[in-house]
């Protein structure tokens, strides 16, 4: 009879420690790294995260961009549609936001895919209404998605996917609107006064 025994991986170990001390007791953890003039991952306190934008990321929708803000990674597209306006606002297109955080992208949407979703799914809603009022607070002229007025306007619909996240991921949902949104301006004047509108 033998027994083979293997040696745990010290790097996904010093990988766990880290997140529990740093949960049970965040204030040192942090101080070791401020003390030293460092942050978490090793940057100067004042050096930014490694940022990358990539526009027209998917061909099959009217915008679309992929942002990646130190290890958060975002993926974002706008489809537009003709619809009819809102009786108040016969000449205001709209803007609609959805975000996603699919159980692959980091520990906690993990967990809370299996379960532990509270926490997480507040801090969703929370990024979800920030980012609607972004959308919809001077980002993108809503009369510029007027494309018959009282009869036609644009709706936009903003799906949002966080593909990898480690702490930035409000940044780099926050950066991707603006950079797919210089597709919206175009479809002003892209619909014909005798087109269908459902």
């Amino acid at each position: 009879l033998s027994f083979v025994v293997s040696r745990p991986d010290t790097g996904s170990l010093t990988q766990n420690m880290d997140a529990l001390w740093r949960s049970v007791q965040p204030l040192d953890y942090h101080n070791q790294f401020l003390a030293k003039g460092v942050r978490p991952d090793g940057r100067r306190l004042l050096k930014a995260r490694r940022f990358e934008a990539c526009t027209t990321a998917i061909t099959s929708v009217d915008g679309s961009a992929r942002v990646r803000i130190g290890n958060t990674v975002v993926l974002a597209a706008i489809q537009c549609e003709p619809t009819p306006p809102a009786d108040t606002e016969p000449s205001r297109g709209r803007i609609i936001v959805s975000l996603e955080l699919p159980g692959v992208c980091s520990p906690a949407a993990a967990a809370a895919s299996r379960g532990g979703a509270g926490r997480l799914e507040r801090e969703q809603a929370a990024l979800v209404e920030l980012l609607q009022r972004t959308a919809t607070g001077g980002l993108v002229d809503l009369d510029d998605l007027c494309a018959v007025e009282g009869r036609a306007v644009w709706t936009c619909y903003c799906d949002m996917y966080v593909l990898e996240v480690r702490l930035a991921r409000h940044g780099a949902a926050r950066v991707c609107m603006p950079t797919q949104s210089s597709a919206l301006s175009p479809h002003a004047t892209a619909l014909s006064p005798h087109a269908a509108v459902r």
